[in-house]
């Protein structure tokens, strides 16, 4: 019987014993081109700064175009609200505005599933209170 180390294509790092994936395989042609101990000497740091240096060009480049890019416009008024909206807008719940579509007093329209106000519902709903209010004190 063969021991796990001496099958082919088997190695171990550390004391976890791998069966030579491919992540396995990189790290280990890394380790063996480049020599990770110590602190780097006078060649080696030049090619690292080098190195470091072509990254920090590479991420402010990547991190500026984007914002060239970008245009900032201005986004178009809402035409429609959702009840939470719509209830914030006229100083009410959100279980008001429900009861308010409900019964026909504020105008609503649905889409899909949803329920949305039209801001001009709004405007009209307030403006019916306010002439119902008048002609109560009149």
């Amino acid at each position: 019987m063969t021991t796990p180390a001496q099958r082919p294509g088997y190695r171990s790092i550390g004391n976890r014993p791998t069966n030579g994936n491919r992540l396995t395989r990189q790290v280990t042609e890394v380790t063996e081109v480049t020599d990770i101990s110590g602190p780097p000497t006078g060649d080696r740091r030049a090619e690292l700064t080098a190195l470091l240096a072509q990254l920090a060009h590479v991420l402010t480049a990547e991190q500026t175009e984007p914002a060239a890019a970008r245009t900032t416009r201005a986004m178009p008024e809402r035409v429609l609200l959702t009840p939470e909206e719509a209830g914030e807008q006229l100083g009410v719940g959100r279980t008001t505005v429900y009861a308010l579509m409900k019964s026909g007093d504020l105008e609503s329209v649905q889409i899909g599933r949803l329920r949305r106000i039209p801001t001009g519902a709004i405007q009209d709903y307030a403006a019916s209170l306010i002439n119902h209010t008048r002609r109560l004190s009149a």
